[in-house]
Formats: structure tokens, sequence, C-alpha cells
């Protein structure tokens, strides 16, 4: 495997609340019952050997530990 070019960075997280009331948001739920408000995160990705962006947002529903356990 080839060693990867370049240094990759990760910007500072950016918290943000999403209106977990949203139209869009509750069809991305299979119509589920989404909380009313649901926290995220986002941030930028780049890498000194290449001239893109990656931006990523993470939303994370208050009964994902329920889910998940």
């Amino acid at each position: 495997m080839k060693p990867i070019k370049g240094t990759l960075v990760r910007s500072p997280y950016s918290f943000f609340e999403v209106d977990g009331a949203d139209p869009e948001l509750q069809v991305a739920m299979d119509g589920g019952l989404s909380p009313t408000v649901n926290y995220g995160r986002s941030s930028q990705f780049t890498w000194s050997h290449h001239d893109s962006v990656l931006f990523l947002s993470e939303v994370f529903s208050p009964y994902a530990e329920a889910v998940l356990s």
C-alpha cells in the first residue's frame, strides 16, 4: 500500500440543533416520530495535497443510545 502524501486537517467542531419536526427529517426516519430537537456537529477536512474540501455533518438523535443498546 502506498503512503498518502500530504497532511489531512480537520477543523474544530461546530455544534448545532436540528428541528425534529421538520417534514424532510420525518420522511428520512421512515415516518417514525422524531424528537423535537436533535443535536449535531459539523466540521471540514482539508488535505494539503489536494484542492478539495470535505464537509461532514452528523446529526445525533437523543434516542440513539436506546437503539444501539
